[in-house]
Order: C-alpha cells, then structure tokens, then sequence
C-alpha cells in the first residue's frame, strides 16, 4: 500500500507532466508587431488607397538619395558626389 506522500508526488508529477506536455506554445508579440498592427488600423482611413504602397516603403531598406539645384552649377558637386560615394565602397 503506497503511502500519502507518494501518492501526492505522483499526482503533482503528472500534473507537471500534463502542464508541461499540453502547454499552449503563445508567439510571442514584440513592440514591431504592435506597431505594425496599429498603423494597419489607424492609416488606411486617412492615406485610403495610398496607404499599401507607403506602408511598403516604410518597410522596405532605407535609401540615400541627392537632389540637386537645377539652378546651381551642379557639375562640381557631381564630381564630388562619385568621389565621395567611391571612397566609402
């Protein structure tokens, strides 16, 4: 005849079993999600058509661009712009 106290560990340890074994695996929700699920809610009413376009710029790699004066004599600072992009390759 087993005694209380065995009795009682083996329920807590298949308790322990069955928690551990049939535990709900949750994904984890990270701020970035937040965010993206907030802006899904919150942008479509305003930007209405425009907003799937500007939530994949948002998203994508950021990008480096020059605009330059048209007025200005922009020859030079075309030759400094390649001497300084070729320096940093």
């Amino acid at each position: 005849m087993l005694s209380v106290t065995t009795k009682v560990r083996r329920e807590s340890r298949l308790i322990w079993y069955l928690q551990k074994r049939f535990k709900k695996v949750s994904a984890k929700v990270t701020n970035v999600d937040r965010a993206l699920q907030y802006f899904d809610i919150a942008m479509p009413p305003v930007y209405q058509a425009r907003w799937p376009s500007i939530r994949l710029a948002l998203l994508s790699k950021q990008r480096y661009v020059a605009l330059l004066n048209s007025f200005a004599d922009y020859d030079h600072i075309i030759e400094d712009l390649y001497v300084s992009y070729n320096s940093t390759i």
